[in-house]
Formats: structure tokens, sequence, C-alpha cells
């Protein structure tokens, strides 16, 4: 966990080089447009916030396997 997890600064640049295209998403955007206060500068190629948007969030398509592991937990109890 960073020490900033939760903040706002009042001014945020967020550096997005065409190899975050493999990597980001919309949720990571998102988080990175709420930090600050007064101004956001995005830098890098408007491609890579395109596939971002279009990727939606990666996070409802993981496959944490959640219910299983608390079905094992529960049982071990």
């Amino acid at each position: 966990m960073h020490k900033s997890q939760g903040s706002q600064w009042p001014n945020c640049f967020v550096m997005l080089p065409n190899e975050a295209e493999k990597m980001i998403d919309k949720s990571l955007l998102y988080t990175a447009s709420i930090r600050p206060s007064e101004r956001l500068v995005l830098m890098g190629d408007e491609k890579v916030i395109e596939t971002a948007i279009e990727v939606g969030s990666k996070a409802l398509s993981r496959a944490t396997f959640l219910t299983e592991r608390i079905g094992s937990a529960r049982s071990l109890c």
C-alpha cells in the first residue's frame, strides 16, 4: 500500500506512454483523475486513454475464485 492512497493533491501529472496501453483500464484512469483537487495533466497518446475507456474495468473480469476460497475457509472452521 502506498502512502498517497486515498489522498488528494492540488496538481497531478500522469504519464501514459504507449506501453501503458497493455495494462491501463478504466478504473486506473478514474483513480488518476480523482486525485487532483485543482488540475490533472495527462501526458501521452490519446489512443492509450481511449483504450482504457474501451477496456472498462479489468477488476470486474478478474478470476479471483473468491467464492471458492471463502467456501474452503468455512469448511476449515
